[in-house]
């Protein structure tokens, strides 16, 4: 949450503000790992952000597997519940921003 309000209140991302969060997750035992699609959506984001886009990938397709098709999911892309199928949609534009395509930041950061 830090990061991400410090990303959008300076309008870029920081990367000091997420290397300890890679660090945690990694200082953890894979299960002690949470299996919510929001936790690999944030650690996804996490490792983009310093720019490890191998891990930045692999949990953003962790996120789409663990996502509830029945129920609503929170989205750190747009910072608020959503439907299954917009969270997709996020995690689908998420794997696009890690893949190259140029996006300045997450929608919640540009309204």
């Amino acid at each position: 949450n830090y990061g991400m309000g410090s990303g959008g209140r300076r309008g870029r991302a920081d990367a000091e503000a997420f290397v300890t969060v890679g660090q945690l997750h990694e200082a953890q035992e894979k299960s002690d790992h949470s299996n919510d699609a929001i936790y690999f959506q944030c650690i996804g984001l996490a490792y983009w952000v310093v720019e490890d886009t191998e891990q930045a990938m692999a949990n953003a397709k962790l996120a789409l597997k663990a996502v509830d098709p029945d129920d609503e999911t929170f989205t750190c892309w747009r910072y608020r519940f959503v439907s299954a199928i917009a969270f997709k949609d996020d995690i689908g534009e998420m794997i696009e921003l890690f893949g190259g395509k140029v996006r300045t930041a997450p929608p919640f950061v540009s309204k």
